[in-house]
């Protein structure tokens, strides 16, 4: 059973759609809860990742796909070059919702955790800090609901803005145009060369003890987001103890999605599942 509930007051959009498990909960028993962020270089909110809503749903989670704002929409999420903070806002007004519907959702607020893929890992990262890699929305009336989620889950993850980390080939055909395709100049736009915003927005330079355990998993054959993203990550994820699995495959292309009958990376969701113990 879907249904969908808008991010923000008087806003039809951003929205989330919000699915619960058709077989019931044991009695005095609350169900986790994921938030799904899909990729789409900032510029869409609805790339890869199609179906991992319905997939951890099947298997007993709550979950809410997420709309944030892009630069291109799909159409009324559409903000134009440099969108940044307005998808972080939305990510974190997802989280702070569902822990404030967790009575009626019938969800553990401390059981609340984010899904991403490529560009929507990074914003489900931009989550897992101390604090938000921004001001607070003005209209965000939650502000005193944690948006930190207690698991975090990255697959194929833009994770570094650092320069050293792009690609150098470009591959317009998949929109990899040496800048994480597309991501950096989609989120920043003018301040995307800023080294002060591009490391306030680097993932690796936000983990601390305390980070929520996280899994992650990439290609190491991924020529739009290099894996280094990946490794990086998991080398400060190692450096402040947080507890963590990385799963690196060989081959496969960038957006594999949730491959579960492709011929890339078709059994990293059964890892998920074992590694969250479900």
């Amino acid at each position: 059973m879907s249904r969908t509930v808008a991010l923000w007051p008087g806003r039809e959009h951003p929205c989330m759609r919000i699915t619960t498990p058709s077989h019931p909960c044991l009695p005095m028993h609350r169900r986790a809860a994921m938030a799904v962020f899909r990729g789409g270089a900032y510029a869409i909110h609805d790339g890869s990742g199609r179906g991992c809503a319905e997939f951890l749903a099947d298997r007993g989670m709550l979950t809410a796909e997420v709309e944030y704002r892009t630069v291109t929409g799909p159409g009324p999420c559409a903000e134009g070059m440099g969108v940044y903070p307005k998808p972080i806002h939305d990510a974190a007004r997802a989280v702070r919702l569902l822990r404030s519907m967790a009575s009626e959702l019938g969800i553990d607020p401390n059981r609340i955790g984010v899904t991403g893929f490529s560009a929507g890992g990074h914003l489900a990262s931009m989550l897992c800090g101390t604090e938000l890699p921004c001001q607070e929305a003005e209209d965000d009336d939650l502000v005193g609901v944690s948006c930190r989620p207690d698991v975090c889950v990255l697959a194929y993850p833009v994770i570094s803005m650092s320069k050293e980390l792009r690609v150098e080939t470009a591959h317009p055909e998949e929109h990899c145009d040496g800048n994480l395709g597309g991501s950096v100049g989609h989120l920043l736009g003018p301040h995307s060369e800023d080294e002060a915003t591009l490391a306030l927005l680097s993932a690796e330079l936000r983990v601390v003890q305390g980070h929520p355990p996280t899994f992650i998993w990439h290609t190491r054959a991924d020529d739009c987001v290099p894996v280094r993203h990946t490794e990086v990550f998991v080398e400060a994820l190692e450096m402040h103890g947080v507890p963590h699995k990385c799963v690196l495959f060989d081959s496969g292309p960038h957006a594999l999605g949730l491959a579960l009958d492709g011929e890339h990376a078709n059994d990293w969701s059964e890892q998920l599942m074992a590694w969250l113990g479900a």
